[in-house]
């Protein structure tokens, strides 16, 4: 009865996880293509680190509600390697007993379309993930049960991420899919026990709109797709003002309205902070998310100019 007991109560905590979203979900998507797509590694030119701290359900765990950290950084090579970016994503996330550490490395290469400025870029990445389970945080009948596993269980694992990502000054598409491969994490020697890494699949497009010489409209859409889970879907509307403030508003229907306001300060540094409100059946309990932005952009290079053989000025390509 007690190894039942055990089994019943991992087989809930795997679940959660094994058809659910397992990856990072975010309310300010516009500073994070590249966390769900590769090809949009070094889409800004320059090098940029952000780092986002994301406390979900607040109020609904007594103090243990779900957090998740995660520090990026990605950059565009010059020169004769301007066609090539790369990147790095450094993700902990921590739900009741479960946590989850990754590294990922991305690679990206963009091919410039004609005159008019756009770009389509090819990315791939590689991440190697530690998943554990801290099992001194369920509560069974017999803790000495031997069908339990070790009191604290890390299985380490590889996967990777693909995408393609087609943008401009003002609009963008994009279009990816994660954890490719669907490696099992195995927690112990029957396989009783396990969590199996689910594909994901995302589709972003966006459009710039002027407004006036100062006042921009930013909509943008989301779409996620998981094996064994409904489409969930991000509708995001965001005002600029003078590239340096911003005021948006999110919706995901039948989760969450959350609205987020942002400022860039000094041209370098980036700050924006979120707040969901939640919509679904966990509203009773829940008192929404909360998330913190910090990003630093490296200062941009003034470009050279090199006089034509007509006398007329012309700025070097980057």
């Amino acid at each position: 009865m007690n190894r039942l007991i055990a089994i019943v109560v991992c087989s809930l905590v795997v679940s959660v996880y094994s058809t659910a979203q397992q990856i990072e979900q975010f309310t300010q998507p516009t500073f994070s293509h590249f966390l769900f797509n590769p090809a949009a590694a070094g889409k800004g030119g320059t090098p940029e680190f952000v780092f986002k701290y994301r406390t979900q359900w607040v109020g609904a765990f007594d103090g243990e509600e779900p957090t998740t950290q995660i520090l990026s950084f990605d950059t565009r090579f010059k020169n004769n390697f301007k066609n090539l970016g790369i990147g790095a994503i450094i993700s902990n996330d921590v739900t009741g007993p479960t946590n989850r550490l990754g590294i990922e490395l991305a690679y990206s290469y963009k091919l410039k379309l004609g005159e008019s400025g756009g770009k389509l870029a090819l990315g791939f990445s590689g991440f190697l993930l530690n998943y554990s389970i801290n099992t001194n945080e369920l509560i069974l009948s017999d803790p000495d049960d031997p069908a339990l596993f070790n009191p604290t269980n890390n299985q380490i694992n590889a996967d990777a991420n693909a995408g393609i990502y087609l943008y401009d000054k003002n609009y963008y598409v994009g279009l990816s899919a994660a954890q490719l491969f669907q490696n099992k994490f195995v927690f112990n020697t029957d396989e009783a026990g396990f969590i199996q890494l689910a594909r994901h699949y995302y589709v972003i497009a966006g459009y710039v709109y002027d407004l006036s010489d100062k006042m921009e409209f930013e909509p943008s859409v989301l779409v996620k797709a998981i094996q064994a889970s409904p489409v969930q879907y991000d509708i995001n509307a965001r005002l600029i003002y003078d590239k340096n403030y911003w005021l948006g508003i999110n919706f995901r229907p039948g989760e969450s309205v959350a609205g987020y306001v942002g400022f860039i300060y000094n041209d370098r540094w980036k700050i924006g902070y979120s707040y969901d409100y939640t919509t679904s059946s966990l509203s009773a309990v829940s008192n929404g998310a909360h998330e913190i932005m910090l990003g630093f952009e490296m200062p941009k290079k003034k470009t050279p100019k090199t006089p034509s053989k007509e006398g007329v000025i012309i700025p070097a390509e980057n």
